[in-house]
Order: structure tokens, then sequence, then C-alpha cells
């Protein structure tokens, strides 16, 4: 593989000739400063780090390590250690993905590529990791490696973004020592950064240090397997145009959601399955380790038939090896009793049944299997590796025992840590993934499975954390003295997480609370006007009832209040050593516990599961305080949107909901910010999820909340009028109800009225009524609407002057609204103004900003449309420029790529991106008609590029089901109409099928019912009718469908007086049927008027217009025509002048120059004998 010749460098040596690794510098380091560092990545045992951690990179010299200052090396050596990946299996077979190797490399090494991101994909077991750890060899061995990150060793469930890209700072540090100062100073100046400012600080800046001719990359395996990977790939989009910077190669189970990830240019890689051959020389390979009895190793026939089992799963194959190698074992039963079970199993199970077989060989007996089960809930939820010593004591697993199952367990284990015999670790750190799943799945069938409830084993383990705490003496020299060994660190950190995942959810005893409550008269009147339906409104005394819960029973049978005041501080410096602030120690163990959350509330994403499970403590102990439920249900609300999970979507509703019921029983004076924010969850779960109920319960809600304006500050009425405006308007883009818009646009203008000129939210608010008039416009058509919106526009606009974040997307959202200000009244002035607008906006966007292609998009479109109008060649020629610039932005599997380029291969990619977001959007999601219309819209046009007819009747089919799904009233059903009428249309042509033409002029005629006089788009109704009537002429012959068809096509005409972009297609269509009904009348009129329409086309399409060519043709014609008609002569000659202009535009070897070659001498020749005066000939005979 070709890398740039400076790569490949040996590690360089000490003066004694002897490699120093970065790590054992960094351990020499440690002990001359003697002094605790806390380890994110979890391997933190006592006060000194696990030191067998491999780091791969070059290592350097004591000399030049030393001219570090040393405060770097302690800011630097507390960021996180990615564990050994050393003694892991290494099982990768020589040339056995030698092509998917070579694939990845090439990426890597393309110099000129512009992705930031190859996303490898297979199934489970297929050797993902096996690869990755490879690819991750290659790249250290030629110095191009900027980190590796496992997540099928790391603990996810505690993993935050942020501690990830701090592992990548130290990862790439210890494999560059020199930039180490850089990354010091990142540690100096991250705390409380935000994730972005965190990409720069620890990827970008380091790799920029380094000044390298080639990009460095990262590999990062298993990515599926850690939820928070969606909110980490986002936060890459600034890192997209840095391709020659850094580049990342990612493993994982499917294939990435391009939707989600627009921002980032990403290819995809799909690794194909192992064949036969290369499995059976893997299981060759593995059965010569093997001890045969008497040497008797099976036979090729046995060992092809073992690789055709296996389907391509290295998983199973290792797994069935690892156990044939035990020791003290019989091979051949072992061989011949997995190969029998594995003909009792379908293709599903494969992985369980040999799971199940494995823990039956490994534990036979009952009492075995028993004290295995118990061993494995606990490493199942265990969030970090401890000491044996620890877990025993945690755990109340004996030594010895734990001891003998962990040898026997070996057999199972893919990951063998160096220091393994004295720790335990997660489950998920020894063994597959497809282990772990099947250990807790409930969907393996009972015979087959060995499931393990993993809330008993929080629980219990929460509890042991609990006791650890209580044990911990609170010194008197405070917490720098404190040394806590690993079982009280463990419980410190992560008793709350084991207690919250281990116990049922605590609901608030509401009927209780209201008995303490006396709820107001003036209270009972307005719940009574209102008719609301929530009844209990707020005002008067907070009184929370004192009530025993589980929770408070759990905490107390084990700690004291005094102890967890204690613990605070503690938890606090364990999760950042650098925290100076103490929590307020308040009595009471939910004030305790949101003391700690609120100095958390600065840490960054990692935190968020451990501020959830303090803030879950405190609601169960004491469910009746709405004010935590709030706050609880706010942080699973921000903590989902960085997620894909969506039981974190309703767990946030759940404690919204909570902490809604708590203030209306206990009448809390901030009830109505609580029907808000239970509102704005269920709106956004409405979106995320497509519940058409909870968008119903949100609208309802607001409105219930506005009722009561009387108990709303001021402050808060405009947030809560513009919440209720966008429900409405998303159930309006969903259900088409004008009654919602109207309402919408009315609340935007109450908003906007609380926000006068001065106020800071007035610039969104006009940007906000503005958007909602202009779709109002796109549905009725009013024009009033499209010019308050342009104005309001421009308002907004002049609120954002040069240097405002928001200036950007005002330019682009006044261009849009002129543009189709242009459409509508054909005024040159608009579209010119929009152009600018855009140009503006584009400057905004430069090289590496996200929004520079839709920008670079935006003004293509722009210049592409005045080409159309003036027939400016330039316009054209600066369209396509920035075309490009936007394809060459929007790589290999961009989802809106396809449409862009048009090539066959991307047009097929974006097939199948709409298929794959068709299957996330079920029936009964919100978006599914979106997706149904998108891949229609994609395979229609791959018919038309293909000639692949079953497309074009897939296309119409699902052009059926939008239109199900848009009933009478839907905003989008005219359109939907129009696409089905289209793809009939298409379909006759193709087929000669007289009914779907038929069909196709029925659904025109009612899409232009729905588009009546006004509406912007009638005129293409009026246009796209008469167009099928003059087909079904030419089918039939029936005089009444051209007739019909010239009427449409003039009330067209004057909906697109001069200067409309539009009014050439009109004439030439208006044309074109008149000289259909003179061929049929042989009335002069028609003839003469379909020449003058023809003559004010081709003024419209100067030189250089795309379709003056076309244009010329037909006047030609028509001339001729009446020539041979009424003999006049200057017809002839003008005929004979535009056929020799269109034969110079006309590509030669077209048809229509071929034909216009034998024309052109006829005409001539009919001019002679026309112009002779020999003879008196008369051209009427």
């Amino acid at each position: 593989m070709d890398v740039p010749p400076s790569a490949c460098r040996e590690p360089t040596r000490s003066l004694n000739g002897a490699g120093v690794t970065p790590e054992e510098l960094v351990l020499e380091n440690n002990q001359r400063h003697d002094r605790i560092v806390y380890d994110s990545s979890n391997n933190h045992y006592g006060d000194t780090y696990n030191t067998s951690t491999v780091v791969y990179g070059p290592a350097t010299n004591v000399g030049q390590l030393n001219m570090i200052m040393d405060n770097d090396y302690v800011l630097f050596d507390t960021l996180p250690k990615h564990p050994d990946i050393s003694s892991q299996w290494n099982d990768y077979l020589e040339d056995s993905r030698d092509g998917d190797m070579m694939r990845i490399r090439g990426w890597g090494d393309d110099l000129e590529g512009k992705e930031l991101m190859l996303w490898v994909y297979s199934p489970a077991g297929t050797g993902k990791s096996t690869l990755a750890r490879q690819l991750t060899h290659n790249l250290w061995a030629q110095n191009r490696l900027a980190a590796s990150i496992f997540f099928s060793i790391l603990c996810t469930d505690t993993l935050g973004p942020d501690t990830v890209f701090r592992l990548i700072g130290g990862e790439i540090g210890r494999a560059h020592p020199s930039i180490i100062p850089t990354i010091a100073r990142a540690v100096r100046k991250s705390h409380g950064a935000p994730l972005q400012v965190l990409v720069d600080m620890f990827v970008r800046d380091p790799l920029q240090a380094l000044k390298l001719p080639y990009p460095l990359i990262v590999v990062m395996d298993a990515v599926d397997e850690w939820r928070s990977h969606y909110h980490f790939f986002k936060e890459l989009r600034h890192l997209s145009p840095l391709s020659s910077l850094v580049r990342f190669i990612v493993f994982g189970r499917s294939e990435p959601r391009h939707q989600h990830f627009k921002e980032l240019s990403i290819r995809s890689h799909p690794l194909r399955r192992i064949t036969v051959e290369i499995m059976q020389q893997y299981i060759d390979r593995r059965f010569s380790r093997i001890e045969w009895p008497a040497g008797r190793k099976p036979g090729e026939h046995q060992i092809m038939g073992l690789a055709r089992m296996a389907n391509g799963l290295f998983i199973w194959i290792a797994t069935t090896c690892a156990l044939l190698e035990r020791p003290c074992s019989d091979p051949h039963a072992t061989l011949t009793s997995i190969v029998h079970n594995r003909h009792n199993v379908g293709e599903n199970h494969t992985l369980a049944k040999l799971y199940y077989d494995a823990i039956g060989l490994l534990f036979p007996d009952p009492e075995s299997k028993d004290a295995v089960r118990e061993l494995l809930g606990f490493m199942l939820v265990l969030q970090e590796p401890l000491p044996v010593e620890a877990f025993c004591s945690l755990s109340g697993i004996n030594g010895h025992t734990l001891t003998s199952m962990m040898s026997t367990l070996k057999a199972l284990q893919i990951r063998h840590p160096t220091n393994s015999r004295g720790t335990v670790y997660p489950a998920n750190m020894l063994f597959h993934a497809s282990f772990v799943e099947y250990l807790g799945s409930a969907s393996i069938p009972p015979e087959i499975g060995f499931l393990i409830s993993l809330p008993a084993f929080h629980l219990r383990l929460g509890k042991a954390c609990l006791q650890a705490v209580a044990q911990i003496p609170s010194g008197p020299n405070g917490l720098n003295k404190l040394h806590l060994s690993p079982k009280s660190r463990y419980g410190v950190k992560l008793w709350p997480f084991h207690v919250v995942e281990g116990t049922l959810p605590e609901e608030p005893d509401l009927t209780q609370l209201e008995k303490q409550v006396q709820r107001p008269p003036l209270l009972r009147r307005l719940a009574r006007q209102t008719k609301a339906l929530i009844l209990k409104r707020p005002t008067g005394d907070r009184s929370k009832p004192t009530k025993r819960t589980s929770m408070t029973d759990l905490l107390e049978g084990i700690v004291t209040l005094k102890q967890l005041c204690w613990w605070a501080p503690l938890f606090l410096q364990v999760l950042r050593p650098e925290y100076t602030s103490s929590p307020t120690l308040e009595d009471g163990i939910p004030s305790l516990m949101c003391s700690v959350v609120t100095l958390l509330d600065a840490e960054a994403a990692s935190a968020i599961v451990f501020k959830a499970s303090c803030l879950e403590v405190a609601v169960w102990v004491a469910p009746h305080d709405a004010e935590n439920w709030r706050r609880l249900g706010g942080i699973y609300t921000d903590w989902a949107e960085t997620t894909d999970s969506p039981e974190l979507v309703h767990q946030g509703v759940r404690a919204c909901r909570h902490a809604l019921q708590v203030a209306q029983a206990s009448l809390d004076n901030n009830c109505v910010l609580y029907m808000h924010l239970l509102a704005s969850s269920l709106w956004k779960r409405a979106e995320r999820l497509g519940n058409e109920k909870d968008l119903e319960e949100a609208i309802c809600l607001g409105r219930d909340a506005l009722k009561l304006k009387l108990y709303l500050p001021l402050r808060d009425r405009a947030r809560h009028l513009r919440s209720l405006a966008v429900s409405l308007q998303s159930r309006f883009e969903r259900a088409g109800s004008a009654k919602d818009l109207e309402e919408a646009i009315l609340l935007h203008r109450q908003a906007l009225e609380l926000h006068p000129s001065g106020h800071a939210g007035r610039p969104s608010s006009l940007n906000n009524l503005a958007s909602a008039l202009h779709t109002n416009f796109e549905q009725s058509g009013l024009i009033g609407d499209l010019e308050e919106a342009i104005m309001l526009h421009r308002q907004a606009l002049e609120l954002h002057p040069s240097g405002h974040p928001d200036r950007a997307m005002s330019l682009n959202n006044l261009a849009n609204a002129l543009q189709t200000n242009f459409r509508q009244s054909g005024f040159v002035g608009d579209l010119e103004e929009a152009m600018m607008l855009h140009r503006q906006a584009l400057e905004l966007h430069p090289s590496g900003h996200a929004g520079r292609p839709s920008s670079l998009n935006n003004l293509a479109s722009a210049l592409h449309t005045n080409f159309e109008q003036s027939g400016l060649i330039g316009d054209l020629e600066e369209a396509i420029g920035l075309h490009r610039q936007a394809l060459e932005l929007r790589p290999s599997g961009h989802p809106d790529r396809a449409m862009q380029s048009g090539f066959v291969g991307d047009l097929e990619e974006a097939i199948m991106l709409h298929r794959q977001a068709l299957e996330l959007r079920p029936s009964g999601h919100p978006g599914r008609s979106s997706s149904l219309n998108n891949l229609a819209n994609a395979l229609q046009t791959n018919f038309e590029q293909s000639g692949f007819v079953g497309d074009l009747e897939e296309a119409i089919g699902l052009h059926r089901q939008v239109l199900e799904l848009r009933p009478s009233g839907h905003p989008g059903r005219s359109s939907s109409l129009n696409n089905l009428a289209n793809a009939l249309q298409t379909n006759f042509r193709q087929s000669g099928f007289v009914g779907d033409l038929e069909e196709a002029i029925g659904l025109h005629r009612q899409v232009l019912e729905l588009r009546p006089s006004g509406h912007p788009g009638r005129s293409s109704s009026l246009n796209n009718l008469a167009n099928a009537l003059q087909t079904n002429f030419e089918q039939s012959g029936f005089v009444g469908d051209l007739e019909e068809a010239i009427g449409l096509h003039r009330q067209a005409l004057e909906l697109r007086p001069s200067g409309h972009p539009d009014r050439s297609l009109s004439l030439n269509n208006l044309a074109s049927t008149l000289f259909a009904l003179f061929k049929i009348s042989e009335l002069a009129r028609d003839l003469d008027e379909a020449i003058e329409f023809s003559r004010e086309v081709l003024l419209l399409r100067p030189q250089g217009h795309p379709k003056r060519a076309d244009t010329l043709w037909n006047v030609r014609l028509y001339l001729y025509t009446r020539f041979e008609d009424q003999g006049t002569v200057e017809d002839l000659r003008e005929a004979i002048a535009l056929s020799e202009e269109a034969l110079a535009i006309y590509q030669p070897g077209s048809s229509d120059h071929e034909a216009l070659l034998r024309i052109i001498p006829w005409y001539t020749q009919e001019l002679t004998e026309a112009t002779s005066s020999v003879g008196g000939l008369d051209f009427n005979e």
C-alpha cells in the first residue's frame, strides 16, 4: 500500500538503545510527583494508574521528554487512557481481507480525498474488531495513527462525548510526545468547555501543530455499542473540510444513517461475507494448536463442513475452537456435540445455541450454573474494573470460587488483559458483544437461553456500594489527605447509578398530596370557566407531605444523612479531581442530591448520567417536589438529544408529567411553567417518534396554559406563544388543517407584540411569523401573506447586522421569499435581489462552514432560474460551477448528493438511502408520506435514465400510498395528486394504456380544484391539465379535448404576464395547441395566432438560451405551413433563415441536425421556384 515516504520510520531509541514508551515515562513522572490522578477511562486503582495500557506510536528518548515542563506532564497525565488491547485474540488471518484492507487503506492514503469518515459495517461476529486491530497496527507501524478507540472494551454506560475527545487527545499525545504541551494547554482551558471547543483543543489543534503533509487516522471500533456516538459524530462536522489533517475510520454493525449526519462527509464500506475457503484456512490454523488424541486431527472434509456451518461468523468458529482447546477435555467429543446441536437450530439463534452449549460444557451441574450466573450477573452490571478483593467484598462471592470460575470462563473470553489475574473486569471488556447480549436478552427461546435479570444485580451492587460509603471515615483533615481504596472509590462514584438502575420508579401519591392542600375559590371558578383538561391550577402555599418511600427505607437502612453529607464532596472529587466547590450540606437527602447536581451542571456530557442518577434518588425519596421532577425531565430531554435512545425521550416525558401532576396537586405557583415544559417534551417526542397523541396533548396543554395567562409571567408568555404555534404548525404539516396554520400565525403575531423594538427576541419572532406567512401563501395563494413575509424578513435582516451569527440565515430566508415572489409576479428585480442576497450568504459560509453546500446550491439555483429567464450563458456556467463545488462537499453517501449530481451511481445510492429512511418511518409515522414521496421521485428519475419499467411501476404504487396518507384538506394533497398524475402519464407514454391517461386527467382536474384563483400553483395546474388533454386528443381525436386545452393554456398565459419566468412556456404550449387545431379546422386565424405566439417565444429565448433551437424549429414549421397554405414567399424566406440558425445550434450528427440538412435544400429549391417569373406559376393551384 502506498504511503508517504516520511510515514515509514522506526521508533526513536534512547541513548542506551532501549525503547522507552511514553507511558513508562509518564509513570516515572507520576512517581516523582506522588499524587492521586483521576482516570476517567475507569482504569484507576487506588492512587496509581494501571500501567499495562499499551499505547501505539513511536517512542522517544528521555532527553526529548525532559524538555517538556513538569506541569505539562502532570496535566497531560490527567487525561483518560485507553485500556490494553494487546492481549485480545490476535486471530487476523493474513490475506483473508486483503481486498477490504486495500480499499480502506487506499481511502486513507488518498491525499486528494474529501471525505472525513469511512464507515465500515457488517453484522456481529464477522471479524470487524479483528480487522480494526490489524488496521490499527498497520497505521501505527507507518506513523499514520492518531488514536484508536475500541468501545467494546470501554464502559460506555457512563461514557460521554467529552471524555472520548479527551481520550483521543491523550492518545495523540502519547503517540507524538512533541505536542504534549499543546494538549496540556487544552487540559488547562477545557473545564466546562462546550464539545465543539473540545474538538478543536484535543483533535484539531494538536494535529495542526504536527504539521504533517498527510492526514492521521482515528480508528473507532464498535461505535454502535456506545449510545452517545450520534452526538459525538455531530460535533465532528466542523472537521469536515479538514480531511487533509485528520480522518476517521469507523467500524459498526449497521450502515450509517446519513439523514442524521447531513453535515458530515461519510463514505460507507460494507464488509463482504468471508468465503468458505478463507474460513477453512482459519479453522485449519486454529486446529493446528489443539492436542488431538493420538494425533487424529479432523480431515479436510470435516473442516470444510465446519466452515460452511459458520456461515461467515468468525466468532462462532473462534468460540468453538476455544472450547476444543480446553485442557483435559476430549476435543472430538466436544466437536461432535457442537456440530450435532448446530444442525438443530435456526439461523437466527446460531450463536445463542452455541453459547448455551458452551455454558453447559463448562458448568455441567445445576450448582455450578447457579454460581456462574451469579458471577456473570455482577460482571454485566459492573461499570469499572476492580481488584479481586474489592469485587468479592462488594458481590459477596468467595475468592477461591471466583478464581475457579474465571479460569473456566476463559474459554469464552475474546480479550485477556495482562493483569487479569488480580482484576475483575466488566463483562463487555472480556466477552464478545454477542455473548453479553445473549445473557441479557429476553427474546432468546427459554430452551436455549441463560437470561440474567440485571436490575436485581444492580440493586445488590448498589446496596454494597452504599455500605462501602458508610464505612469511609470522616477524617478531620478533609479530603486532601484521604486515601480511598478501590472498593470505596467505586462505591462513592457509582452507588446512585446502581441503586437507580435496580429500583422500580417511585410514583408520587397525588391523592395524599391533594388532601393536604386547600384549593382557593378563585381557582375553582377559573377551572370551571376554562373547562381545561387539567383542573388543578396554580396558586397558594406549597405544602409537601412527609411520606416514607421505598428509597427512603433503602438509604436509611444503610447510611445516615451525616455519612451522605460526607459522601457528596468525595463524589465530586472522584468525578473531577479539580473540583474545589463543595455541595451545600442541607438537611435532607433530596436537597443534598440537588446541591450535588447543581455543581455538576457546569460539567460536560459525561456527567449527565450521574446527574440523572442523583436526581432520581432525590425524587424517589421526596416524590412530591415538582421542581426536582422538572430538573430531572430537563436532564433526560437534553440527554435524549445526544443519543438515538427512545427510552430517554420517554423518561423525559415521564418526569415532566410528574412535575405537573405534583404542581397541580400542591397548588404550586409555577404550575403554568410545568404545563409548558410537559407540552414541550411531548412535542419533542412527537417529532422524534411520530406519536400523534403526543402532539394533540402538547397543543391542549399549550392552549390551557395560555388561558391561565393571569398566572403566567409576562417574560414567559412569548415563549409559551411560540411553543404552541410551533406545535400547531407541526400538526398542520401532518394533517393539513388550515385552521392550525391560521392559529399559529395569530400566536406568532401576539409573540411579536411582546417583543417590541429593541427586545432581544424580536428578530426570532419576526422570522417565525414571516416563515408561517410564507407557508400560508404556498397553501392559500394570498399574495398579501407573501408580501408581508418579505417585509418581516427585511426587518429581521436589519436586526442581524454584519457580524451577527444569524445574518446568513436571514439573508437566505429573504432571498427565498423574493424568489417565490418572482415565480408569482415575474418581477426580475426580485430575482436579481435574491441572487445578491445568496452571494452575501455564501460569503458568510466560507470553506469549512457546515452551511456552505446549501448556500452554494441556493445561489446556483437562482442563477439557473435567471439563465432560463434571460438566456445569459454566464449565469448557466456559474451555476454549473457552484453545483460542482456543492457536489464535492456532498460526497458519496450524502443524502442530498444524488438529486444534485444526476449520476446514475448516486441515484442508485439515493434510492437505497430513501428505502432505509422509509423503514425508519413505519405506518403511522408523520414523516412516512414524505419518505414515500422521496423514494417514488427517485425511482421515477431512475426510470427516465435507465428505462427500467419496474421502477416506474413501483413509483406509481408509492405515489398512491402517499395520496392515501394525504386526505382532503392536507396541504400536500395537491402536489401528491400532481405527482401521481405525472407518473401515470409517463406510464401511458411507455405502455399506451389509455386508462392511465384518463386517470391522470381526472387527477389533474382535482389538483386544479385545490388551486383556485390566486393560488401560486394555479398556472402550473392549468398547464398540466391542458397538456394531458392535448395528449388525449392525439390519442382519441376528440376535438373537445383540444379546444379545452387551448382555453386552459389561455388562462395560464393570463397568469404569466410579461416578465414571468414561465411565460415563454405558456406561449409555446398555446402555439402548439393552436397549430394542432389549425390542422383540423384549416382556419387561418388559428395558424396566424400560433405564429404570433411562437415569435414572442423566440424573443424570450435569445441567443444562448437552451430552448432556442427547439423554438426555431417550431416557428420554422408554422411559417412553412402558412407558406403552403397561403403562398406567402416571405414566410418561406424566414423559415429558411430560422432553419439555418437552428442548424448552427444543433449538435452535428443529431437527428434534428440531419433533418435540417435535408430540409434547407428543399426549402431553398421551393423558394427558387416560387420567385421565378417563368411560366407564371401559381402556387395556390
